[in-house]
This record gives C-alpha cells, structure tokens and sequence, in this order.
C-alpha cells in the first residue's frame, strides 16, 4: 500500500527553500488583501457607473425618441407640432366620496349644482367646474382610465403627459423620475391578440418610433424599466378598439399589473365602453371639455402659427381676413365641439375652403383638402373604411388595402411574403428603420399625404377613427341605412358611422326604432339619438319626433336629475333657434328641478333674453333652484346679468348673498372687481360674503386679501370667515383618486358592522356585509355604499339600485344612477327595469 514512497527522497534544502516561499506568499498576501479588495471594489465600481452610464444614455434617447414622436401625434401636424398649438388638457374632477362619521367635506357652489356627467363634461366646463391637472389625479398612486367622447382630446392629453415626464418636469413629483412608454394599442398588438409575450409586445410596439441608437438595446431598456418600477405606460386607442381587441388589451394590461405590479398606467378608453378595466383597479376620469378660455387660447395660437408659417412664406395669402376677426366667429361658434371638431372647423376657415358650418362638414372640407389631385383617393378611402367598420376592424394589411381600395396588382406578380410588405412613400419614416418596396396605386399617395398611417407588421390604419366613421358613413349613404350596424357590439366605430350617417343619409328608421326602446334604465338609445341632433340637417324627418322626446325626459320629475340633464344637453347641441325660448317657459314652472334646468340650460346658452326672468328666480323657495340662477347669470356675463349678481350679494339673504359671492368668483374681469370692493364695504355682511368668493379664486392676490381680513377686520364674524377660507385652501383636494383600499380595511363598513356585531372578513363576507348596508344603513352608509359600487360595480347590487332609482329622492336617487352608468360602460349588463333581473 505504501509502495510507491519507496525510493522516494527530499532534498532538504529545496524542502526548507519551498518552505520558506510560502510563508513569504502568505505573508505577502495577508499585506495585499486590502489593496486587492480596493482595487475590486473600484474595478467593480468602474463597471456599474459605466453600466449606468450606458442605461442613463439609453434612457436619454428614449425620452428624446418619445418627445420627437409626440409632436406629430394631432391631426393638424402637417402644419404645427404638438407643443406650438397644445391647450394644456384638465381632467373633469369626480364627486367627493362620502365618508360616514367624516365631518362635511368642502363643497362649493359648481358641485352642489352640477350634476357629474363624464359623457357630457360641456355643461361642466361652461360653468367652470373644478378639474385636477394630470399631476394632481396621480399624485395619490392611482391609476386611471382617461375617459372621453370621440375627439375630445385623448390622445394630446396622453402625449402631453409623456411629454411632461420624458422632461421630467418637477410638478409631477415622483412620475417625473419614470420613464414613459406611449404605445397605440394598434402598435402593441397588430394581430389582434395578446400572446403573453409582455415585453417583446411592448419592445416591437415601441421600435418603429426608436432612434437607431436606441433601438438596439430597446428590449433591455423596457424589461429593466418594468422590473424596477421605474415604468409609466401610456396605453392609447382602447377607446377606438372593437370589443374584441379591446378585451385583449385588458389582458395585457392584466399581465403587466400581475408582473410588475409597481407599473403606474394611464389608459385611454370611450365613455361608452371601458369593460374590464376597472376591475384591474384601473379608475375612470373624464377628460374635461374646452372652457372659453381655452377656446380663446387654441384660436390665438392657431392664428399666430398660421401667420408665421402660412401667410408669411406665401404672398398669395397677403389679403386673408385678418385672424383676430375669423377668431371672434370661431368663438362664437358651438360650446359643444370637440377639441378634433374646433380644429377642423378652424384650419378650413383659415385656408378659405370651409363648405358650411358644423363638424361633418369640417370633416369633409379636410378630405377635399388632403386629396386634392388625387381622383381616386375618395372612392379607395370609403371602400377601406366601410369595409373596416362592418368587420369591426382597427387596421388592415397592405394585400386588403388594395383588395378592398380595388387596385389591381402588380401585373409582374409577387409572393405572399411581397403582399404585405410594408409600402414605400416619398416621406421617411419619422423614428427607426423599415425595409420597403414601391408598390403601384393610391396607397403610397395616402400614405404620403397622412391619411393613412402605417403599423407595425405592416399593418395600415386611417388617420383618425372620426375620419374612418365619416368616410364609412359616406359610403353607407350611397348603398344603405345603417341597419345592419345595428346589431353590432357597442364600440366607437358603430356609434360614430352611425352619427355621421345622420347628416349623410336617411335615419329616420333607425331613430323611431332607438326612441322606442325602454328595456334600458338609462335610456341610453334614446340619448344616443339626440346626440345625432347636431350633425343632422335641420329639415330631417325624424328631428322634431327626437327633440320632443328629449323634452319630454327634462320635465320628468320621476327621474334623477342628472339623466335629465343628459337629455337637455342634448337638446341644446341642436342648436334649434326654438330651445332659448323654450327654456324661458320652462323658467315659470312649478317644478323646481325642471326650473334648475331651465337656467342651466339658458347659462349654456348665453341668453341675455333670459335676464330677467332669471332675476325673479333669485329669491325662489328653492336653494337649487338659487344657485343655479346664480351660475347661469355670471354665465351670460353680460354687464347686466353681473349688475344683478353683485345687488344680490349687497342686498339679498344670506344664502343668496353667498351664492352670488361664490359665481362672482367664477367671472374673472366682472366678478373679481366686485368681490374686491366688497370686501372693503362697510357691511359686515357685504364683507363675510365677499370671503366666501375670495375663497374660491386661487390666485396669490386673492389670499393676501383674505389674510388681511382675517387679521385687520373690525368684525370677529368676518376675521372668522377669513381665517375659515384660508383653512380651507390648505386642505389637500378631496377630489384625487387613490388606489382601491380592501373593502374589509374600510372604516365606515368596519363601524357598521360593529353596530352588528359582526366583525369584517376579507372577500366575500366583507361585499354581502356593504350589499347590507346599502339596504339598512343610514344615509350616508347607503351613499358610501353605492359610491363603492362606482368602482367596483356588482350585479347583485342591481335590483336595490333599481329600487333607490325608482323610489330614491335626492342625493340617494342621483348617486344611484351615477353608478349604474359607470357599471353599465364596465360592461355590466343592466335587465329591463320591468323584467326580474336575473340574479
């Protein structure tokens, strides 16, 4: 076993000499330790700063690939980018939700008056309700669904928002320091389905718009900004997205919250139809519509750029009416057009070729424009859109571009991989790279001039899901009456072909067939209808028949007054020349509600012929019905209706006095003087009302003069009222979402239970325990309740908010009904009111 030691012999001075080496190398590396692990600690140092470095450059070119993006992310870009022409977009602020055992929460005069219509958010703006800029409705940690009728802005007010956190801007707080993704829904999934594949659907969305230096490690980019929490994903066109598409971005957003769930999102969706996103805590917010100001600001802005870039580079233009006086027309125009409606009706009063006033007409003096020259660029156009519209389609590819266009091929032929390539034009792609070849027909031209749009996967779009419908409903015209659009899903692309069919085509069978439909407790067929109003011809058939069943809904006092207010919002975007005269009937009525609505209705309109009757109502028996008066004169804002305003705060009743003083604070250059020189009045009573408007106006001014008063004033009641004011605007806004807190956490529901007995248990028990409470709680419980199944809609809450609609009053019967329209868009299927629901 010890064989092989034999013949074995050791030099003793190589044994001690070895010996002696490695105590030395021991030794030696005892000493270096520290200089060794310096040295790596530096080494490894080096190397996270460089890959820092290379991930903050990454990063760098990201956000500047998104802001070049951006600014040609409006329908006007061929002539200005998106931050010369931008009116910064405001959010339509939500009820405050009530807290039972919370003291009363700070309301003013807009929100006790004002019912909450996301679907509507004109009647809002026109009487200056209160909005949250982006910054504020996150600023709590929630993620939202930006709500919004077609054209109405959602896609600027996502691109701002990019926009804003790609500058980390700093009134963001937090978001500032994340990185925005802006995706189209079209970019994320151009076949339709979500395979699970999160980042490579987000990184091959994303592509066509990086820079070439960005695009290499854009995949890393997006994995580690999602891993880290670092993301801000900006989702756009699920509004525009049929039922099905729209159901597989749920999925993937599903996917991401499930992920990585620290991913802030903002989703655009339609007013009508948002199913699916709520229930991934996702919260609804209207984007608010266009105020005055901002209608004033678009237009000088609008009228500024053209001269610069139109009127100065061509003489031709020299003798064009000057833009001062087209933009006092223009705002003279209709409250009720949308931001994509303003700029058509604008751009085609300023290049001289408008054909007549109204949004279809706009819409069709832009297609004459953009296809000036090419003959067969309409025809293609409208066979591409209908097409798209009955297949519930959001895009195509080139090979049924031109199957459905009716261009012939190629007569050299081509492969199946050559019909889908991607379709070569005279422009270069904005961002990135795309490997194309030259194809015949109208297509390239299409492309070209902006009215078509190419997706990844080579897939097409129009331009504008507006100017789809119009083109659908052009086509639609000629070979049909929308009937067979009928029995579609509810989706953008139905609602608006069917809109713009009413100022094309014959929908007088499909307007009866809509009025006489009562299985909907929010009749949405109905208002649906009214809003045809304003696009069609004021001598169709079928107009009068609308126009009286929606005044026939405004004075039913069995409904709540926020589904009325629908209708007469509808019925004043007719714009009848009859309905001023109408509403000043209404004025006299001995309903309360419906004379609410009458001087709502007459502010909207500004009717300096309502004047007068709407100074009798401001002593009316009906604090409602004062307030309203209120809001509609300093909506008129003429000097007279200011006059009446500023004699009830100097000589009226208290509550009067108060609510004059609260509408003063809404008119900036008649109310605010008032206000001042009533603050310095010798009655003490003058002077605590003109508190209360002082403490609406946010603006630096206003606050030194509340803060003198409430030091300097002679009287203790007025010092009070002062000091209450500027308690009041340090009070953080009651009205920002936050996320969803577990239903068994909450403390009113907790409390109610406790009356009971009962102890809160997550899940089920803690949602049977609110249905209770929805039946037997008091007032506010009930309130809290519903208010709950806002956002987190339940069918078997159905039949007790049928039952609160039904026979509710107040606040009970309005927030009932708030909340079934939200469920109903989160696709909740609301049975018959005469029928059992099924539950």
């Amino acid at each position: 076993m010890l064989g092989f030691l034999r013949g074995f012999s050791l030099d003793q001075l190589s044994f001690w000499l070895g010996f002696l080496a490695g105590i030395l190398f021991w030794w030696y590396l005892n000493r270096a330790r520290p200089i060794l692990s310096q040295t790596w600690q530096s080494l490894r140092l080096r190397l996270q700063k460089g890959r820092a470095g290379l991930i903050t450059s990454v990063e760098s070119r990201h956000r500047n690939d998104t802001l070049r993006f951006i600014q040609q992310l409006h329908l006007a870009s061929p002539l200005f980018s998106l931050d010369e022409i931008l009116v910064v977009p405001c959010l339509l602020a939500p009820p405050i939700p009530t807290q039972p055992g919370v003291d009363e929460l700070p309301t003013d005069i807009t929100n006790l008056t004002i019912p909450y219509l996301p679907d509507w958010p004109e009647l809002a703006s026109q009487f200056t309700a209160r909005t949250l800029s982006f910054a504020e409705a996150l600023s709590e940690g929630a993620n939202l669904i930006l709500i919004g009728q077609p054209g109405s802005g959602k896609t600027v007010a996502l691109a701002h928002l990019a926009c804003q956190v790609a500058r980390g801007d700093p009134s963001l707080g937090e978001l500032a320091e994340r990185l925005p993704f802006f995706i189209h829904i079209s970019d994320l999934l151009p076949e339709g389905a979500f395979d699970g594949q999160l980042i490579e659907r987000l990184s091959a969305g994303l592509a066509p718009y990086a820079s070439a230096m960005t695009l290499p490690r854009l995949p890393n980019l997006v994995r580690q900004s999602f891993e880290t929490g670092h993301a801000l994903l900006l989702l756009d066109g699920l509004d525009e997205a049929p039922p099905a598409l729209l159901a597989e971005g749920v999925s993937f957003l599903a996917s991401v919250l499930e992920q990585y769930p620290a991913t802030r999102i903002v989703a655009a969706a339609s007013t009508d139809n948002f199913s699916g996103l709520p229930g991934l805590g996702l919260i609804p917010l209207a984007l608010a519509a266009w105020s005055e100001a901002q209608r004033r600001q678009f237009l000088n802005q609008w009228g500024a750029l053209w001269k610069l870039y139109i009127t100065n580079s061509d003489k031709s233009n020299a003798d064009q009416i000057p833009p001062s006086l087209l933009n006092a027309w223009l705002l003279g125009e209709d409250a009720s057009f949308t931001p994509l409606e303003l700029t058509l009706i604008t751009w085609a009063a300023y290049a001289g070729d408008a054909l007549a006033p109204g949004p279809a007409q706009a819409i069709e003096a832009y297609l004459h424009r953009m296809t000036a020259g090419l003959p067969t660029a309409r025809p293609a156009l409208e066979s591409l859109a209908l097409q798209m519209i009955i297949t519930l389609r959001q895009t195509l590819t080139p090979k049924e571009a031109r199957t459905w266009s009716g261009e012939i091929d190629s007569p050299l032929g081509s492969s199946p991989e050559e019909e889908n390539a991607p379709i070569e034009t005279a422009q270069k792609p904005l961002l990135g790279k795309r490997v194309a070849r030259k194809l015949p027909g109208i297509l390239p031209d299409l492309l070209e001039r902006g009215l078509l749009v190419e997706r990844p996967n080579t897939r097409l779009s129009i331009i504008h899901p507006a100017i789809t419908a119009y083109l659908a409903a052009s086509a639609l015209s000629t070979v049909g009456n929308g009937t067979n659009l009928q029995i579609q899903p509810t989706w953008i692309g139905k609602s608006l072909t069917l809109a713009y069919l009413s100022a094309l085509g014959d929908v007088a069978q499909l307007a009866s067939a809509n009025l006489e439909r009562f299985d909907d407790p929010l009749l949405r067929d109905q208002l649906y209808t009214g809003r045809w109003l304003r696009m069609a011809p004021k001598d169709a058939s079928w107009r009068t028949l609308t126009m009286r069943f929606l005044a026939n809904i405004i004075q039913r006092k069995d409904l709540p007054l926020a589904q009325r207010t629908q209708a007469l919002m509808a019925l004043l975007a007719a714009g009848d020349p009859g309905i001023g005269t109408l509403l000043r009937h209404w004025l006299s009525s001995t309903e309360a509600g419906l004379r609410c609505l009458a001087a709502l209705g007459s502010g909207y309109l500004r009717d300096v012929q309502a004047i007068p009757p709407l100074n009798k109502l401001l002593n009316d028996s009906s604090p409602a019905v004062t307030r309203a008066t209120c809001l509609a004169l300093v909506a008129i804002g003429d000097k007279l209706a200011i006059e009446s305003l500023a004699t009830a705060m100097l000589h009226g009743e208290e509550s009067l006095r108060l609510s004059a003083s609260e509408a003063l604070a809404l008119h900036p250059t008649g109310g605010h003087p008032v206000l001042k020189n009533g603050s310095q009045a010798e009655d003490l009573l003058v002077r605590r009302a003109a508190v209360y408007g002082l403490g609406k106006i946010r603006q630096p001014w206003a606050r030194q003069l509340l803060e003198k008063m409430a030091i300097e004033d002679e009287q203790w009641v007025v010092r009070s009222a002062a000091t209450h004011a500027l308690e009041e605007i340090g009070v953080p806004l009651k009205y920002i979402p936050r996320p969803h807190q577990e239903l068994s956490d909450t403390p009113w529901l907790i409390a109610f239970g406790s009356q009971r007995g009962i102890g809160v248990s997550p899940g089920e028990p803690a949602l049977e325990l609110l249905l209770t409470s929805l039946k037997e709680g008091d007032e506010e419980q009930k309130l809290a309740a519903i208010e709950y199944l806002r956002l987190h809609g339940d069918e078997r809450a159905l039949p007790i908010l049928y039952q609160i609609l039904s026979v509710g009053q107040g606040d009970l019967r309005e927030v009932a009904f708030t909340t079934l329209w939200h469920m109903a868009a989160a696709g909740i299927s609301l049975p018959s009111p005469a029928t059992k629901a099924p539950f």
